[in-house]
Order: structure tokens, then C-alpha cells, then sequence
């Protein structure tokens, strides 16, 4: 795997992948200060009807310069599974901005 650095000099990367099994999550939070976001993912579980408790199985904190590759990527991904499955997880009108939709309509 290679990765661009700031330099745009590819560098390689080694990953290293010690997590034996991963946890499932069905929920998660956003949160951010200045200069990181922190995401943490959860699993819910009900308690009884009106109680239900939540294990935070990951907490992850990036560096604001890292969002925009993350989402990229994201993106990225779902583009390429809605393509793959013939699904679509993004309506595409949720994601054009109020501003363009009309321009585009035209």
C-alpha cells in the first residue's frame, strides 16, 4: 500500500492489523475540538422498553487535515458498493446543494 505524503513523495506504508476480531457497532458519535475529530462506535442494546445501555467498542481521534481524506474515501466506497450491489445508500438529490439543484433542474 502507498500512501502520498505531504510532499506529494509516495511513501510505502506498512499496515500492521493486530484486531483478531472486529466488534460490531450499531451506533456512533461525532464530536470535535479545534484542531481533531473524535468519533466513537457503539453497540445499543435495550435494557427494557424505556432503558437501553450502549459499549463504546471504538474510539477513534483524527487530526482536522485527515477528515476530508476520510470522507473522500467514505464516499469513495459507497459509490462504489451502491454500483457493485445496485443499491443506493445516498439519494443523490440529498447531497446536491438548495443552490445547484435548481441549476441542475434547468
Amino acid at each position: 500500500m502507498t500512501e502520498k505524503t505531504q510532499d506529494d513523495k509516495k511513501q510505502e506504508v506498512i499496515e500492521i492489523d493486530e484486531i483478531k476480531e472486529p466488534k460490531q457497532a450499531n451506533t456512533f458519535r461525532i464530536y470535535f475540538s479545534e484542531d481533531k475529530f473524535n468519533l466513537d462506535f457503539g453497540y445499543a442494546a435495550s435494557i427494557d422498553d424505556s432503558k437501553f445501555k450502549v459499549e463504546v467498542v471504538a474510539k477513534i481521534v483524527l487530526p482536522e487535515n485527515r477528515i476530508k481524506v476520510l470522507l473522500t474515501y467514505f464516499l469513495l466506497g459507497v459509490q462504489a458498493y451502491e454500483e457493485k450491489y445496485n443499491k443506493e445508500i445516498i439519494p443523490k438529490k440529498e447531497i446536491i446543494p438548495k443552490d445547484e439543484e435548481a441549476d441542475a433542474s434547468e
